[in-house]
């Protein structure tokens, strides 16, 4: 008589099944590996779109502020570190001219995926904005 819940026995090596999960547990830990580097990539991708975004935003405003108070060089250069938010900038140069406002914003940027930041090391973000004077 055939008992229906003893389970069938399989022809083949002995240990195969335990060899199987390790198998799988090989699988899962490259494809794991894989995952893992392409959301920290995406991730970093973000970072450095974010970054990015607040250097020019500093370098805009700045320039904004430039255009309405072109001697104050402190309060430019004040005004372009308080808007990167999140990021440490450098304001440098401050140009003056006749009828415009040029302020340049630079940041360095380092990945956390090892993987990416082995192979581009510091990226250096910068952004310049010119905004012409406003006539008192």
């Amino acid at each position: 008589m055939l008992d229906w819940h003893a389970p069938a026995k399989r022809a083949g090596w002995p240990g195969r099944a335990c060899r199987q999960r390790g198998q799988a547990l090989v699988e899962f830990a490259l494809g794991a590996l894989l995952l893992f580097l392409i959301v920290f990539g995406v991730v970093d991708f973000g970072r450095v779109i974010y970054a990015y975004s607040a250097v020019s935003n500093a370098a805009r405003e700045g320039a904004r502020y430039g255009a309405v108070h072109p001697s104050d060089l402190v309060g430019i250069q004040a005004i372009a570190q308080d808007k990167a938010v999140g990021v440490s900038i450098a304001v440098t140069p401050i140009v003056v001219d006749a009828d415009k406002v040029t302020v340049s914003v630079s940041s360095s940027f380092t990945p956390i995926t090892p993987l990416l930041s082995s192979i581009t090391g510091t990226i250096t973000l910068s952004s310049t904005a010119t905004q012409f004077r406003e006539i008192n």
